[in-house]
């Protein structure tokens, strides 16, 4: 890492008549500390000088320091953490403690070859069903080395990735299904308002399960029935979750239209929810809390859906699959693009397109009034 800065002194540089000199920020290649270097009256100059005093180092036979990987992703890790948001950090954070930190052990990153990185690629498609997510996690890490200029090259873009394979086959219930699933809700979770507002919520305005978990109730008007998302629930730093989080990008802020069956649902958890919370009506108050009127947890639904998929003989299911069930749903009965792309929160219809595979879904209100009648 070198970078050449500049700044100003009461003195004036003859090279351009003005009060500006430059400093080349790098790290020691004999301490791996970061130093800086001031004086100089052009970049040129500071960057030559910098080439030249390695250059100098290595004829006195100094060693340099050399970076173990694991040094270079811890390194990589701390940078992250003040550069991206909690829940991506606490991503990294856990590959980093279940899978960086063994690789390649306190071996020289430098040294670590083409070969090296084709044996972890191989290991990991015979673990795991997604392995090249988290090759791509190493290969920041040798990016980050390579900005650093501790390798001359990232072995990790040189390998044959593994081919995975991935099903075609969508993730969502099919009309006949949902309206099994709809009445099994409402059957099965007579007794549990809260479970039974949730996936019907899910299932009749697609969005997102964070989106659903982040919601308050003064953003829903039962009334006039429409809902504004405009936050999700996502992880802080410390991997707790929190309800305050963005959505997942500026087009996700969003209206939608509900209908009257699901405004009646909504209607009786928010009268149970003041009963099991023992507590007088505060607008402010998240809809789906846990015991204690904290956040819920992100694995509930998941376990709610799955013993609906069980007890009726359902297809398997996620809770983002009521999510494409919500489009996939919508194909026959309207083709308007736009319409659905702005109710799911795309940034464009050609989003949409690309996710569902040219799927035709439909207005906000008119797909709220079909969905919630099936």
């Amino acid at each position: 890492m070198n970078k050449v800065n500049e700044y100003r002194t009461k003195k004036v540089n003859p090279a351009n008549n003005k009060h500006i000199f430059y400093a080349i920020r790098f790290r020691d290649p004999i301490t791996g500390k970061s130093t800086t270097k001031r004086g100089f009256t052009t970049k040129r100059e500071a960057k030559d000088w910098y080439i030249r005093h390695v250059a100098q180092l290595k004829e006195q036979g100094f060693e340099i320091k050399k970076i173990t990987f694991n040094e270079a992703a811890t390194r990589w890790l701390n940078m992250k953490r003040h550069t991206v948001a909690g829940a991506t950090y606490c991503k990294y954070e856990s590959q980093y403690r279940n899978h960086l930190v063994n690789a390649f052990g306190n071996k020289i990153i430098s040294d670590i070859t083409v070969s090296d990185c084709q044996n972890l690629a191989n290991d990991f498609s015979g673990r795991f069903t997604r392995p090249n997510k988290l090759l791509n996690t190493f290969s920041n890490v040798f990016q980050y080395a390579l900005k650093n200029q501790w390798i001359t090259r990232n072995p990790m873009k040189l390998i044959n990735r593994p081919r995975e394979s991935r099903s075609h086959k969508p993730n969502s219930f099919t009309k006949e299904e949902f309206q099994i699933f709809k009445k099994a809700v409402v059957e099965h979770y007579a007794d549990n308002p809260k479970a039974k507002a949730l996936l019907l919520l899910l299932g009749d305005t697609g969005m997102r399960k964070g989106e659903a978990l982040a919601l308050r109730w003064n953003k829903i008007d039962l009334e006039n029935r429409v809902i504004t998302i405009d936050h999700a629930v996502t992880r802080d730093f410390n991997n707790k979750l929190v309800s305050d989080g963005s959505t997942k990008n500026v087009y996700s802020v969003r209206n939608i239209s509900i209908g009257k069956n699901l405004v009646e649902v909504l209607q009786e958890w928010k009268n149970y929810q003041l009963k099991e919370l023992d507590t007088t009506f505060d607008p402010e108050r998240l809809v789906f809390t846990n015991i204690n009127g904290e956040v819920l947890s992100v694995a509930k639904p998941g376990k709610w859906m799955k013993t609906i998929e069980r007890e009726y003989g359902l297809p398997k299911v996620t809770v983002h699959g009521l999510r494409h069930t919500f489009t996939t749903l919508l194909i026959s009965h309207t083709g308007n693009v736009n319409a659905v792309s702005s109710s799911l929160g795309h940034s464009n219809a050609e989003v949409t397109m690309k996710v569902y595979n040219d799927l035709h879904p439909m207005l906000n209100s008119k797909g709220a009034n079909y969905l919630d009648s099936l």
